[in-house]
């Protein structure tokens, strides 16, 4: 089962390699304003450890984690798409806001009974 505490590890790791990332970013750039796009982790191995993850916590919550972190407000590096954190239904009605970690992970939890999160530790 996939505890609380490891789930924001892995948002938290992705951070500080997003951040640290961006600090290398910053200092080629004042060498060389040319664009600079690298990572300092394999894309192999990002890619390996998102599939881990993905079978682990299942699909569907993949899918909203991955949506989380990358295209909202509320994710990674608060996202330049300027995506708020919402979840409506088919009328228009919101349904959720998931705008802290916490409600990532109680909404992760409940969105497929079969996802193995531990929901004692919520």
């Amino acid at each position: 089962m996939i505890k609380k505490e490891t789930l924001k590890k892995y948002i938290d790791g992705i951070q500080h390699q997003n951040d640290a990332e961006q600090k290398l970013f910053e200092a080629l750039k004042f060498i060389q304003p040319d664009n600079y796009n690298i990572s300092l982790v394999s894309e192999t191995y990002s890619m390996a450890m998102e599939k881990v993850l993905e079978e682990f916590i299942g699909e569907i919550a993949f899918e909203w984690l991955q949506w989380w972190m990358w295209e909202t407000t509320a994710g990674i590096n608060g996202n330049v798409f300027g995506v708020e954190p919402e979840i409506f239904d088919d009328d228009g009605k919101l349904l959720h806001t998931l705008d802290t970690f916490d409600k990532l992970y109680d909404y992760l939890a409940q969105c497929e009974p079969w996802c193995f999160f531990d929901q004692a530790d919520s």
